[in-house]
């Protein structure tokens, strides 16, 4: 219940579209309720009198009424969807901008599939919740209310009759409200893998045709597609059940109805009129019992779609920023690891005593095999992960006391794996500097040694970069990386092993370009070829989460065994 009122607060937002809405339902609703008494007066009275002006003021009150009713029904629903869609949008922003804000640790836990759902479906399921859980549910508890007052005026026995049927209608109400609400839990979690397994394929679908592996995915898919069909059956199935036994109820009942009224009638103790009209409200309280079904579904599905939003919204982020953080510009990039740990949650440290100081302007490189800590120990500087214990200072300012944007803005990243958008060459290079100009884009596209493939297009830079950058070769997606880097102009630089992809030559070529652009940068290097760091001012050699050895290449060749094994190995090869 807590998230069900949590997610209609969302609505009084909108307070204005909201009353308008709620006025526009309880008009119409109260109108529809005077038809089956007219109805009722026009059997007895204009039947019996045969009053022609009667029968006129009648039909001209029905059609009244029912201009009123069709006025306010759209009204209702125009205004309902339109309070739906502003909920959705605002839920749907706040959604995406908390998971914008929460940290890599979040995201190392998720699937992109998962996170889509939540974004799209369980959203859209709040939509319904607004427009079935808050208007049309606020109408059906008015007519259910208001027609069985009128029930009782007409006549206490057939009333109480009608009654009868209520427990069971409590009873069942209770039973799938439980039901559904688990159900759709499972419904919204299959829907999120299937989402994941679609997007896994889509975007690895050249891996999938390499190794002729289309059938296996296809039956992949046909088992979690069939587990969405499955869930989705059995929901189905239970709120179809309620449909069949309301059908049952309500025709028992009004055969009941009839054989007591009829009684009622011939001993006097009501009329014809008020007999049909009894009859007529009882095809109208129908209404609001059929759709009770409706809306328990709909709130079963809006209790799991909001309980997987909230669970977002509620995250708490691992990288928390201080009110009274500092907002740095313009860095000199003195860094300092001071009795550095790290650990993800519930493991063994990861990283272990690390130490080292880096002078404003040095070239810093860091080797060591896969798994010994490199990335990760990157990964601390800007506040990616924050340590376990210890400090990360750079011009004397622990990491956490600066503003989180002002921190990452005096540091430039380029990842071993760099990611493209949809868009194009220009759009992409000068992401995270959207105010660059062309000669600008087009100086770091030099610089990094793609402006000579860039050339070639016809387009230029103007060129379509693919989804995930389909269109580009590995190395030239390293290079856009170190272009979009370059021309963000940090203090600080960081190279995540990000020429592993490009050729000898183009290596060479990126290197000695990055040592013109380096200069006056503090420059860290994470490299698995050491021939592309030996001109570094310190390299530190990492083991097993701890640094085992600093120096020079020429030092370290001399005094540290797992440096010289790693160069040999490479030279040889």
């Amino acid at each position: 219940m807590k998230i069900v009122v949590r997610l209609l607060s969302y609505s009084l937002y909108y307070k204005v579209a909201l009353l308008f809405a709620l006025a526009s339902m309880i008009i119409g609703t109260l109108a529809g309720l005077i038809v089956p008494s007219i109805l009722g007066i026009a059997v007895d009275e204009v039947l019996q009198s045969g009053s022609k002006n009667k029968l006129l003021i009648l039909i001209i009150v029905i059609i009244t009424v029912s201009c009123i009713r069709g006025i306010t029904a759209y009204l209702q629903d125009y205004l309902a969807e339109s309070v739906a869609q502003k909920v959705c949008f605002k839920l749907r922003n706040e959604l995406f901008s908390k998971i914008q804000s929460l940290g890599f640790d979040f995201h190392d836990n998720q699937t992109t599939g998962n996170l889509l759902s939540r974004t799209t479906s369980d959203v859209d399921a709040i939509r319904m919740l607004i427009l079935f859980g808050t208007i049309r549910g606020l109408s059906s508890i008015i007519t259910l209310i208001s027609i069985i007052v009128i029930l009782f005026f007409l006549t206490w026995k057939l009333a109480l009759v009608v009654l009868a049927i209520i427990p069971i209608l409590i009873w069942r109400t209770i039973f799938m409200s439980k039901k559904l609400r688990t159900l759709w839990t499972e419904v919204q979690s299959a829907i999120g893998k299937m989402t994941t397994l679609i997007q896994e394929n889509f975007t690895g679908i050249k891996i999938i045709k390499v190794f002729a592996s289309q059938n296996y995915e296809t039956q992949r898919f046909n088992q979690q597609s069939s587990s969405v069909a499955n869930f989705t059956y059995l929901t189905a199935r239970v709120f179809a059940s309620q449909g069949s036994l309301l059908t049952l109820l309500f025709s028992l009942v009004t055969v009941a109805v009839l054989l007591v009224g009829f009684y009622e009638v011939k001993s006097g103790q009501i009329s014809p009129g008020q007999l049909v009209s009894f009859i007529f409200y009882l095809a109208i309280l129908a209404i609001p019992i059929r759709m009770s079904g409706f809306m328990i579904n709909t709130y079963a599905r809006s209790v799991a779609a909001g309980q997987r939003i909230f669970e977002i919204l509620d995250q708490a982020s691992s990288i928390i920023e201080k009110n009274d953080a500092t907002n740095v510009r313009n860095l000199r990039g003195h860094i300092k690891f001071n009795n550095v740990f790290f650990k993800y949650k519930s493991t063994e440290n990861i990283l272990k005593n690390i130490n080292f100081e880096i002078q404003p302007g040095q070239f810093i490189a860091i080797v060591g095999g896969s798994g010994s800590g490199k990335t990760t120990l990157m990964h601390l500087l800007p506040r990616f992960y924050d340590v376990s214990s210890g400090t990360i200072t750079i011009d004397d300012i622990n990491v956490s006391d600066m503003t989180i944007g002002s921190l990452r803005n005096n540091i430039g990243i380029v990842m071993q794996d760099t990611f493209t958008f949809s868009g194009t060459l220009k759009e992409n290079i000068s992401y995270g500097s959207e105010n660059a100009t062309l000669p600008d884009i087009i100086k770091a596209a030099q610089f990094s040694e793609l402006h000579e493939y860039i050339d070639t297009l016809p387009e230029k830079y103007d060129s379509w970069v693919g989804e995930r950058g389909i269109t580009l070769s590995g190395g030239q997606k390293q290079r856009l990386g170190i272009a979009r880097t370059i021309l963000t102009d940090p203090p600080i630089l960081i190279f995540d092993d990000s020429t592993s992809s490009v050729d000898t030559i183009t290596e060479q070529k990126i290197h000695s370009t990055l040592s013109t652009i380096a200069k006056g940068k503090t420059t860290l290097v994470i490299a698995h070829r050491i021939s592309t760091v030996q001109q570094a001012d310190t390299i530190i050699v990492m083991d097993n989460g701890s640094i085992v050895n600093t120096g020079t290449h020429d030092q370290l060749l001399s005094t540290d065994n797992l440096y010289r094994r790693i160069f040999e190995i490479q030279l040889s090869n």
